[in-house]
């Protein structure tokens, strides 16, 4: 079980990620950096990663990679990124996605349910995906 001081850290880390994000939007790094910092939450009490089931482009997705939106004293906004694999198509696996790509689906999680956050690679995010079909 994660402990209040413990508690206050990962929010200072989760807000330190939204500063960053929101810095890479204002000039002179507008275009230079990417705006979103993958992240995968782990939950109390077995510190197991948060999943999200959502519906995107018609088809039922489940991720366990966000962007942070907005914090609150309670809650952490986020938005479900979609993972992909090699080819550029909904990877539903949860590990080694080869791309993310930002949703337009918006959750919040309490932020009591925390225990742990990871980032990734933002390059990770709107990768491009060199596809090379097979003749």
């Amino acid at each position: 079980m994660v402990n209040k001081e413990e508690k206050n850290q990962l929010i200072i880390i989760m807000k330190n990620i939204l500063d960053t994000q929101n810095k890479s939007n204002l000039m002179p790094f507008k275009h230079l950096f990417k705006d979103t910092i993958p992240i995968v939450l782990y939950t109390n009490p077995d510190c197991s990663p948060y999943f999200c089931d959502f519906t995107f482009a018609s088809e039922e997705i489940r991720s366990c990679f966000f962007r942070i939106e907005e914090i609150t004293n309670s809650a952490v906004s986020l938005t479900p990124l979609l993972p992909l694999n090699e080819e550029g198509k909904y990877n539903n696996t949860e590990s080694n996605p080869c791309g993310l790509k930002k949703t337009s689906v918006k959750v919040s999680l309490p932020l009591h349910q925390l225990s742990a956050i990871q980032c990734l690679d933002p390059k990770l995010v709107n990768r491009k995906i060199i596809r090379v079909d097979q003749k």
